[in-house]
């Protein structure tokens, strides 16, 4: 018969220690708040872009007079633009000033891709080109600056009239930090530290459980009863 597990023990034990419980999630949660509160800020702008793809275009080559109309894989060429967007192409082509300042440390070539500073989503037409930064300001420059350097170098790479890039909006000032996500870092933190004081009652519970069942050795047996005399 397979033996039923009583939840009630498991029950009685959470209850019986409860002070471990709150302690380990005000522990976590204290801790989360410290790490987070001295963690740099970050702050987040975001420039957009109207990027349009035609299937068909014409073009003329330099030395033929003859008009040549070509078709393109749109879904390729939308994919293509957006890579573009997140890549060290256009971060090589930023000015010096604007990279220097994106970054915390001493710039190298690169690092504002490699940082995840610079991120493109695409809706539609619409591609927004968001850029994190340690404050509003340099924020705000990045993401204008990349969106502008976009737009040049899709013109300057892409002749063939099958695609076309314009700003569809300027990144803003930002008024508020995007991170660190003080708040929810805490909450997360607490969550956590509450199912291990859950975990930690439990284990305390079935550890004092089996140190008080006697163990019984395999030779041996149980105590004969004496018989009733007659």
């Amino acid at each position: 018969m397979e033996q039923e597990i009583d939840v009630r023990q498991y029950i009685v034990a959470i209850l019986r220690r409860w002070p471990w419980i709150v302690a380990c999630a005000l522990l976590a949660a204290l801790i989360a708040f410290s790490v987070s509160m001295a963690m740099p800020k970050t702050y987040r702008a975001t420039a957009s872009m109207l990027v349009f793809i035609r299937q068909t275009g014409s073009q003329v080559g330099a030395n033929d007079p003859v008009l040549k109309i070509e078709t393109i894989d749109v879904a390729a060429r939308r994919q293509g633009l957006i890579a573009l967007a997140e890549s060290e192409t256009i971060e090589a082509q930023l000015p010096s000033d604007i990279t220097q300042r994106a970054v915390a440390a001493p710039y190298r070539p690169g690092m504002i891709v490699q940082r995840e500073l610079i991120e493109a989503t695409a809706q539609g037409d619409l591609l927004e080109i968001e850029a994190t930064a340690g404050s509003p300001e340099q924020a705000q420059a990045l993401a204008n600056a990349w969106a502008d350097t976009y737009a040049a170098h899709v013109a300057e790479l892409y002749t063939d009239q099958h695609s076309t890039v314009q700003r569809a909006g300027t990144a803003l000032l930002p008024l508020a930090p995007s991170g660190p996500a003080t708040a929810r870092n805490t909450a997360t933190a607490a969550l956590a530290g509450m199912l291990l004081g859950i975990t930690l009652a439990l284990v305390s519970s079935l550890t004092g459980a089996l140190s008080t069942t006697p163990a019984r050795t395999p030779n041996e047996r149980p105590a004969a009863h004496p018989s009733p005399t007659r």
